[in-house]
């Protein structure tokens, strides 16, 4: 989940709601109140969330699938490489299989891609229910569930996430968070720190 804040800096770092010291449903307490209150504040809040949690999906569903392919086509192979006497690939080959299912198994690759999936679901039923016009202090309420639901956050992730909300909404470019190369590469496997995410402004 992205931070509180639509212009981050160096004192204003991007994390989850209320890292920054103000209450989630204080929104006047961030930076993020500049130029959005009310309606378009959760909006906001709700799109980038969404965003976070879509990459975060596919990235552990490209693991979870990848190492699956790993046991099924090295195993399979293994068996060959045993009918022929080739005992010493099929011993390398089992292990691999092994050791990639055993690492599926024990970080729980496959649950995580489905944690982050229902976390984005819930995110656009919160919009969907800001387009029926619903009460916003409930949807505030059930904004904070979902934060308590989450994972610790990924900081470059966020970033990103923050990014597409303000190109989403229409909000000024400048107030885009500003990443290097490498670290949109390394975004999933490094936590980063939430100030090294300036804006372009």
């Amino acid at each position: 989940m992205v931070s509180d804040a639509a212009k981050p800096t160096t004192t204003a770092p991007i994390g989850r709601s209320g890292q920054e010291g103000g209450s989630p449903d204080r929104p006047e307490a961030t930076t993020e109140s500049e130029g959005l209150t009310g309606r378009a504040l959760v909006e906001f809040r709700c799109v980038r969330n969404a965003a976070y949690h879509e990459d975060r999906e596919m990235h552990y569903a490209r693991i979870h699938r990848f190492l699956m392919f790993v046991v099924v086509a090295v195993g399979t192979a293994s068996i060959g490489a045993s009918l022929v006497q080739e005992n010493r690939y099929a011993t390398i080959g089992t292990a691999i299989a092994v050791l990639a299912g055993l690492f599926d198994l024990l970080w729980d690759i496959d649950g995580m891609a489905r944690l982050h999936s229902s976390l984005r679901r819930r995110c656009f039923d919160l919009l969907a229910r800001l387009e029926a016009n619903e009460s916003l202090e409930a949807i505030r309420a059930e904004y904070i569930r979902i934060i308590a639901d989450e994972p610790p956050a990924m900081n470059a992730v966020n970033a990103l996430a923050f990014n597409s909300a303000v190109d989403a909404l229409g909000r000024p470019p400048e107030q885009k968070c500003k990443l290097e190369p490498w670290q949109v590469l390394f975004r999933h496997w490094r936590r980063f720190q939430p100030n090294e995410f300036t804006e372009i402004g």
